[in-house]
């Protein structure tokens, strides 16, 4: 029978001629036996899994070795915590060298393998400071982790990119399927790092030439990174043994980079977080969010085709806080709707955006197509073209489109903005601070604040449907309301929004600028005769210096109410 020992971690060899009994040397070799057996069950779950060359170190942990006939054999008795890239044979280069086809393609292998191991173990995938080009896409799996060593030091890059028009652009890390239960990758991290999209923002048609920001808007489908879980929550192999129902996927600290299409596409299974990310150069946009209950935090998303953020329907509570989009709308050969936020869908509830900026957008800061819950806190800046436009981006043709600050279309409800107005027009076109088009707009309250020097003088617009569907929508600004004064003849109509018993305001001035006060049994009174003590001090339109000064001598005393009369 051939001599056995085993090698633990520490230096010190261990025989049965050191006092223990060969019963014991032999539990030891079965357990350390188990281990291995277990590592590589595991590693055989990834079918596309080829571990390197025997002397290059592996994806398990040699802390253990067998000697038989006096020559020493390794075992894994684990997996590795994490793994650098190049242990898996890809090549790391500097970020100004420019690697063949034949290694991008190796790359893409290459990946991919670790890829697979991650999500089979549960280990970590580090990328050291550098490049990696990949030609193809990667399938982003279940439970797996990739960590890189910071934000703007290891990049992985897309080589493979259309000639012509004909040819389609491929995602970076794209989702698997989902059918049913099966598919889709929660429970994923990825932090530190650079994702390319290899785009260059230019037409790749060969027979053009287009400059910065000139393409066709439908080619643009390409994904930095896609997440997309089934709906009752994920479900088979993964080395997330203890997840939950919900994807909870992780963007920590990573920049998404020169992609055509979106930077960040979310769907499914919500509970996904996102912190610190920068978007920046993305066709259509840096966040299309398509998942509920989501955390967004210290965003940056600028430099896009279109809007810097798309919320739809299915994204509801939403936590957005401390983020910044700009520069959006850069698109020059169409119109798109180039807002800082976004909310396409009629149905979109329960979003809470605090301490949020919109700056330099083509189209409105805040595009708001929804229903019901959503608040605002933030700035609006330059938005309806101003700088952006100024300086010639965005597009060139006649605009068809609105130019406001704040655009409220469809059946957005009971919503509440609170923002600083900033900037406007740097041309003769000034934007409007409130377009108000949909018909089913109603009980919003918009409170606006800041410098009217750049916006139109006809601060909110309301479409005849609006007005015909008897809704009652306010917007103040500084103090002072633009817009949802009542007639006589509308708080006689009990249908008309500013009579609704659960929801209408308990407050009005009319068009002819009293102040009035709804009494206990729903009717209205003049304010003085309703409140004791409240005092009205009413000031003609041409008085602003007086308007003024009343407002900063009254400002918080809820029993005066300064007013402006209606201009005749």
């Amino acid at each position: 029978m051939p001599e056995i020992e085993t090698d633990t971690d520490t230096d010190t060899d261990t025989d049965t001629d050191t006092g223990q009994t060969a019963d014991a040397v032999h539990d030891r070799f079965l357990a350390v036996e188990a281990m291995a057996a277990e590592a590589m069950r595991l590693a055989a779950a990834s079918p596309s899994l080829s571990l390197p060359a025997a002397g290059l170190a592996t994806p398990f942990l040699h802390s253990a070795s067998v000697r038989v006939g006096g020559q020493d054999a390794l075992l894994p008795t684990g997996h590795a915590a994490a793994t650098d890239i190049r242990h898996f044979g890809v090549l790391v280069q500097g970020f100004d060298a420019v690697v063949s086809d034949a290694v991008a393609r190796q790359n893409l292998r290459l990946m991919q393998d670790a890829i697979d191991w991650s999500a089979a173990t549960g280990g970590l995938i580090q990328l050291p400071a550098g490049a990696i080009d990949v030609a193809g896409t990667l399938v982003w799996r279940l439970g797996a982790s990739m960590r890189g060593a910071g934000k703007h030091s290891s990049r992985l890059r897309q080589r493979l990119q259309p000639r012509l028009d004909s040819e389609p652009f491929v995602d970076l890390l794209a989702c698997p399927p989902v059918s049913g239960r099966e598919g889709g990758n929660g429970y994923t991290l990825l932090a530190d790092l650079i994702l390319d999209g290899g785009w260059t923002l230019r037409n790749h048609a060969a027979d053009r030439e287009g400059g910065n920001w000139s393409y066709d808007p439908h080619r643009m489908t390409q994904c930095a990174v896609a997440f997309d879980t089934p709906a009752a929550g994920p479900a088979g192999p993964s080395a997330a043994r203890e997840a939950g129902s919900d994807a909870h996927n992780r963007l920590d600290n990573v920049t998404i980079t020169n992609v055509a299409g979106c930077g960040i596409r979310m769907s499914g299974r919500g509970e996904n977080f996102i912190r610190g990310v920068e978007l920046r150069k993305c066709a259509v946009t840096g966040l299309y969010l398509d998942s509920p209950d989501c955390f967004v935090s210290d965003l940056t998303s600028y430099l896009h085709g279109d809007s810097g953020c798309i919320i739809t329907a299915r994204a509801g509570n939403l936590r957005l806080t401390n983020s910044k989009m700009w520069f959006t709308g850069m698109q020059r050969d169409a119109e798109v709707i180039g807002a800082g936020i976004h909310l396409p869908d009629k149905g979109t509830a329960a979003l809470t955006m605090s301490n949020v900026s919109t700056q330099d957008s083509w189209g409105p800061g805040l595009h708001l197509s929804g229903d019901t819950g959503i608040t605002f806190h933030g700035d609006l800046d330059e938005a309806g073209g101003g700088r952006l436009e100024h300086q010639g981006f965005g597009y060139g043709g006649p605009r068809s489109l609105p130019r406001c600050f704040l655009r409220a279309d469809g059946t957005l409800r009971r919503a509440r903005i609170d923002a600083q107005i900033k900037g406007g027009a740097r041309t003769a076109e000034r934007p409007h601070l409130v377009h108000l088009t949909g018909s089913g707009v109603t009980g919003c309250d918009f409170r606006l604040g800041g410098d009217l020097t750049g916006v139109h003088p006809q601060r909110v617009v309301e479409s005849n449907g609006t007005r015909n569907a008897r809704r009652h929508n306010e917007v103040w600004f500084g103090g002072r309301m633009l817009h949802g004064q009542v007639t006589a003849a509308q708080l006689a109509d009990p249908a008309h929004g500013v009579n609704d018993p659960d929801y209408g305001p308990s407050q009005a001035i009319t068009a002819e600028g009293r102040a009035l006060c709804r009494s206990a049994d729903g009717s209205w009174q003049d304010a003085a005769l309703a409140a004791p003590g409240l005092r009205v001090l009413g000031f003609e339109p041409w008085d602003e210096d007086g308007y003024r000064a009343a407002l900063a001598a009254h400002a918080g005393d809820p029993m005066v109410w300064v007013v402006r009369y209606a201009a005749a």
